[in-house]
């Protein structure tokens, strides 16, 4: 993704924080990061921190993506907010909005920003050709698991016909880890050479 908008140009890019350890999470599994800041920062290549004067902990690329107004989610030039919301890490617009409230206050409008980690083997979806953290796609039902996200190892007929062992002796689905398949991934640069990928 490109910036959309003017950035603040500067030789010295500043650090950005994570306060926030979902946030923090999402970069750290996923490679990239939406994130929103009150007003307008630095972009280029730091490091993330997780308190102001903390240690850095990794090194990423900030990049501008868009202003908003919180009070008018629906008007972004890109991307919809509920796509931003996916890639936060919060999973929803409503989580996000009130994580954001939650540090900044009663807030009305900012600047959304990407941070990506510095060396990260960025993987695309094949199906839908954006990168990872962006992809979509619903998925369809795992078959290893039938949709449930787990298997039963016992050998008691009783539990697998009630469909979950009485004895708990449910394994995690080897295939899956919530009962959905996705699209296979693949290096970002690698889509021109996929042919594609289930479910």
């Amino acid at each position: 993704m490109t910036e959309t908008q003017t950035t603040v140009s500067t030789d010295h890019v500043g650090p950005i924080i994570f306060g926030h350890e979902t946030a923090r999470d999402q970069l750290l599994s996923e490679g990239l990061v939406a994130t929103f800041r009150t007003g307008e920062r630095t972009t280029g290549e730091t490091h993330a921190r997780w308190e102001r004067t903390g240690e850095k902990k990794a090194d990423v690329i900030v990049r501008r993506v868009c202003e908003t107004d919180l009070h008018d989610t629906e008007d972004l030039p890109y991307f919809t907010f509920e796509t931003l919301a996916k890639w936060s890490g919060f999973g929803t617009p409503d989580a996000w909005l009130e994580a954001i409230r939650e540090v900044h206050g009663d807030v009305t409008e900012g600047v959304i920003y990407e941070v990506e980690l510095v060396e990260n083997e960025l993987l695309a979806c094949v199906s839908c050709e954006q990168p990872a953290p962006y992809c979509v796609c619903e998925g369809g039902t795992c078959p290893n698991c039938h949709g449930k996200g787990f298997i039963i190892n016992c050998v008691d007929d009783l539990c697998h016909a009630k469909g979950s062992c009485m004895h708990g002796d449910n394994k995690p689905c080897p295939r899956c880890s919530d009962g959905r398949v996705y699209p296979k991934r693949v290096p970002i640069d690698d889509l021109d050479q996929s042919d594609g990928g289930e479910p």
